[in-house]
C-alpha cells in the first residue's frame, strides 16, 4: 500500500470516526438546575446516579457519549446537542434500563411536545397575558389560541401562532389577548403537529373582581357541646347568627364562638338541647337556613326538653 493512500485513510478515520477521550466521574451526583457540558469526541462515564429535574441541562458535544451506571432522574427534555447517533438512529446515550424515551426520539418516533409551563394572568387591568414555554418540539407546526366563559363553548381568539418544528431546547412564547371577557374566563392552548395531530391544554383567569360562590356546612348535626360552621364567602360580609327554637319560636341571638380562617366554632353548651333553626345573615340579609339539633349531656343531667 502506497504512503499516500495510507495518509488518506487514516486522514479519513482521523476526520470520520474520531478517537473519544474518556472521562469517568466516580460516584453519583445531583444535577438540580445544572447545565452540564460533555465536550466534542468524548465519552463521559457516570459510574453511580444522577439526580436532576425539570432546568437541568446535558449538553452532548458533537461525537460524544454518556453512560450512566446507576439510576437516574432524567427525560428527554433535559439533553440538548449531539443527542442522536446520524448513522445508526441510536442515541448517543447509555443508561441503566435503557433510554427508551431517547430511542423514540432518535427513530424518528413522534414525541408530543413538552410544556413545561402554561401561564394565563391578567395585565395591565385590561388584557390577559398568556405564557407559555416547550422544552421539546417535534414535527410542531403551530399553536391555536381559544377562550370560553363557561369551559365549555369555546370561541377562536388566534388562528396560528408559528411552533418551532424541532427543537431541543427551551422556547418561550407569549400572546396578548386585547379585549378579554369580563369576569372568570378559560384559555385553551392548542399545539398542532405538521399531520394535523393535536394536543390540548387549559388555564383559568378572573378579569376584574373574583367571583367567590358562597357555601355552608354545619357539623356535627346533632351537636352536644359544639357545633362547627364551614363558612366560605365575600371578604366584606359580615355574618351574623341565630338559633330559633322550633318549639316556641324563641330567637337566641348571642351564641359565643370562635373563628379559624372559615371555620366557626359556637359553644353550644348553656343552650337548652332542643331542634333550632340556624339562620345565617350576611350584611343584614338572610343567606342561610338549616334545621340543627342540640341533645342533652351529663352535665344537664339529662333533662327531657319540656315543650
Amino acid at each position: 500500500m502506497s504512503k499516500i493512500l495510507l495518509y488518506l485513510l487514516i486522514g479519513i478515520s482521523l476526520n470520520g470516526f474520531a478517537q473519544q477521550k474518556k472521562i469517568t466521574k466516580k460516584g453519583s451526583f445531583v444535577w438540580l438546575n445544572k447545565k452540564i457540558k460533555i465536550p466534542e469526541n468524548t465519552r463521559y462515564i457516570v459510574t453511580g446516579s444522577i439526580h436532576a429535574n425539570g432546568k437541568t441541562r446535558v449538553v452532548l458535544g458533537k461525537n460524544s457519549t454518556l453512560q450512566i451506571k446507576g439510576s437516574h432522574t432524567l427525560k428527554a427534555s433535559n439533553f440538548e446537542g449531539d443527542v442522536c447517533n446520524m448513522k445508526t438512529g441510536k442515541p448517543n446515550v447509555k443508561i441503566k434500563g435503557k433510554p427508551k424515551f431517547l430511542m423514540k426520539h432518535c427513530l424518528g418516533t413522534k414525541l408530543p411536545v413538552e410544556l413545561s409551563d402554561f401561564d394565563v394572568q391578567l395585565h395591565n387591568e385590561n388584557k390577559i397575558a398568556l405564557n407559555w414555554v416547550t422544552q421539546m418540539e417535534l414535527n410542531n407546526s403551530h399553536f391555536i389560541i381559544e377562550r370560553s366563559q363557561d369551559g365549555k363553548h369555546y370561541e377562536l381568539v388566534q388562528d396560528s401562532i408559528i411552533g418551532a418544528g424541532n427543537s431541543n431546547t427551551a422556547i418561550e412564547y407569549s400572546f396578548h389577548d386585547e379585549n378579554p371577557l369580563k369576569g372568570k374566563s378559560f384559555y385553551r392552548l392548542t399545539q398542532v403537529d405538521f399531520d394535523n395531530t393535536k394536543e390540548i391544554w387549559v388555564q383559568s383567569v378572573y378579569n376584574g373582581e373574583e367571583v367567590i360562590e358562597e357555601s355552608v356546612n354545619i357539623y356535627p348535626n346533632p351537636a352536644q357541646y359544639e357545633m362547627n360552621v364551614l363558612l366560605t364567602t365575600h371578604k366584606d360580609n359580615v355574618p351574623t347568627f341565630q338559633l330559633i327554637s322550633t318549639s316556641n319560636g324563641q330567637t337566641i341571638q348571642s351564641i359565643p364562638y370562635e373563628v379559624d380562617g372559615i371555620k366557626y366554632t359556637f359553644n353550644i353548651s348553656a343552650i337548652k338541647p332542643g331542634s333550632y333553626v340556624l339562620v345565617i345573615s350576611m350584611n343584614g340579609t338572610i343567606k342561610h337556613k338549616e334545621k340543627v339539633i342540640i341533645i342533652g349531656n351529663k352535665s344537664r343531667g339529662n333533662k327531657k326538653e319540656k315543650d
